[in-house]
Parts: structure tokens; sequence; C-alpha cells
């Protein structure tokens, strides 16, 4: 995940929790996107515009797509919203 998407996900989330969110920070192998991300993440939470993801975006692999579509039936009975 880029650090852009790192932003993009904490906007979502923050509209989605009406802005309250708690975000943990669990290891990372490369540093340097590490430190971006939590950069863009921290920069988000205190309001700061949400940068552009870069275009353009690659359609999902089927094999992604099959496996949403299996765990969306798993938790469709606890998640109305994938009814």
């Amino acid at each position: 995940v880029s650090p852009a998407c790192f932003s993009h996900l904490t906007h979502s989330l923050c509209a989605l929790a009406n802005g309250k969110v708690v975000v943990l920070l669990e290891g990372g192998s490369f540093i340097p996107s590490l430190t971006e991300g939590v950069a863009q993440t921290v920069l988000t939470l205190i309001g700061n515009r949400v940068p552009r993801l870069p275009s353009p975006y690659k359609k999902p692999k089927d094999e992604v797509l099959q496996t949403i579509q299996k765990v969306k039936c798993i938790l469709r009975d606890q998640w109305k919203c994938f009814e």
C-alpha cells in the first residue's frame, strides 16, 4: 500500500466513523515507505488534504475479485452491507 493510499484509507475510515479513529503502527519491512505512510496518515488525521493517487488504476486480478466475493458470502449473515 502506498503512502498516498494510507491517506485515502484513513480519510475514508474517518468519514465512516465520524472522525473517531484509532491508528496502530504494526511493523514494516521497507522503512522509507513506512515512515512516509505514517506521515501521510497523521497529516490526514489533522485535516490536511488527501494526496492524489497515481493513475491509471489497474484492474484487480480475477483471483482477488473471486476471493472478495467468497469473503462477502461468508460474512453476509453478520454484515448486512454484504446482502
